[in-house]
């Protein structure tokens, strides 16, 4: 399995589209492991007729509908105009805006923020990479602790703990991932002087206040709806579209911007690659072959979810995956919690890493940024939070 990772890395290195890199690398693992041609077109039928991925299908574009509708209609330039006016230190705003939409867990989020990051970054001449990476890094620093996620929910679930037992410890992951994040991701970014055609300095607070969350409603109505009334965020997104082509009196072909094909192909064929690791059995084989290599707990602990985060790009995929298999180590290596912690790190760890992580090929293709050019950012940052998780649980 780990042949394919490097399969998908090298032919994106030669420039490939990720989603016919991702179709190439599935064909390639299910040959390896003995799947026969019918395998492969039950597994495409079962990606295509899936009710849930074609909602994750939907949410993903409606979320890109909205983008465009925002840039459209004017509304991201009055709400960089209004924020840049009540936030006069701009590496806070660049934190502020993919962390507030990290509150809202959404498959493919980092494309939520990313054309509000990159409106407010250009106007300090902070380049289209440097503006990539500060919007997938704290669009995720609220996966380590936010009760929204499936992950923790599902942690909490199968621990048998608390959700807020496990929030209050988590929270510290979050906190640490922020101030990484400023060391090594917008510290060094050069910030120049925004220029004078969109100097806000004169604009009143109160002004600026209303401007901000006027031009921010649809963000606010979304996080608003499926956080305190548990809408449904599929239809919530798609009412909110429709009213917003409404409200701002912009063409339907606004909204039909979403529907990129390169962006519905790279979705099928990450789903296709899960699906042909499921029907192989190539997810059950791992820790079995792992056993028999008699690895210290620890390193188990962090390869298994590692793994499983890297392969499918999905933190409550690799959580289902480890947590059962691990739960023997978890419940009897060190204190519960810090060691169930450090699994859930591991496991969002790989996920940022993972080139089947939705927000990583969306949004790199969206700044066109290269992958290696991403992992040069992040390993840093994320080696710090899983040593830092290792050793809560080292101490524990």
């Amino acid at each position: 399995m780990l042949s394919g990772f490097v399969v998908v890395v090298v032919l994106q290195h030669f420039k490939m589209k990720l989603s016919y890199a991702m179709l190439i690398t599935s064909c390639y693992i299910g040959a390896l492991l003995g799947l026969k041609p019918r395998d492969f077109l039950i597994s495409i039928r079962n990606v295509i007729t899936t009710v849930s991925i074609l909602k994750i299908l939907g949410i993903i574009v409606l979320i890109m509908s909205m983008a465009v509708i925002l840039r459209e209609s004017g509304s991201l330039d009055k709400l960089i105009l209004s924020a840049t006016s009540l936030i006069k230190y701009p590496r806070v705003l660049l934190i502020l805006i993919p962390a507030v939409i990290g509150m809202l867990p959404m498959p493919g989020g980092a494309m939520f923020s990313a054309p509000i990051v990159e409106k407010a970054s250009s106007k300090y001449g902070v380049t289209r990479e440097k503006q990539m990476i500060v919007n997938y890094w704290f669009r995720h620093i609220m996966e380590f602790s936010w009760p929204l996620y499936v992950s923790l929910i599902m942690e909490s679930a199968l621990l048998g703990v608390k959700l807020n037992r496990i929030i209050s410890y988590q929270v510290i992951f979050t906190v640490v991932a922020l101030i990484l994040g400023i060391i090594f991701i917008l510290i060094p970014v050069k910030i120049d002087k925004p220029s004078t055609e969109m100097d806000t300095s004169v604009m009143k607070s109160s002004k600026a206040l209303y401007l901000f969350l006027k031009s921010l409603w649809p963000i606010i109505a979304v996080i608003t709806l499926t956080l305190v009334f548990k809408t449904d965020l599929f239809w919530t997104l798609l009412a909110i579209d429709i009213f917003a082509i409404l409200y701002y009196k912009r063409p339907i072909s606004d909204m039909l911007e979403g529907f990129k094909l390169d962006t519905i192909l790279l979705i099928i064929s990450v789903f296709f690659f899960k699906n042909i690791l499921e029907s192989s059995g190539a997810l059950n084989r791992v820790p079995l072959e792992l056993e028999t290599l008699h690895l210290p707990p620890y390193f188990i602990l962090f390869l298994i979810p590692f793994l499983g985060g890297l392969l499918m790009g999905v933190t409550q995929a690799s959580v289902g995956m480890s947590f059962p298999i691990l739960m023997p180590i978890i419940t009897s290596y060190h204190s519960l919690l810090p060691t169930a912690a450090f699994v859930l790190v591991s496991g969002v760890v790989g996920v940022l890493f993972s080139p089947a992580h939705f927000c990583l090929n969306l949004t790199k293709d969206y700044f066109n940024v290269s992958l290696s050019r991403v992992y040069g950012y992040l390993w840093k940052p994320l080696g710090l939070v899983l040593l830092f998780s290792f050793g809560m649980m080292m101490i524990s």
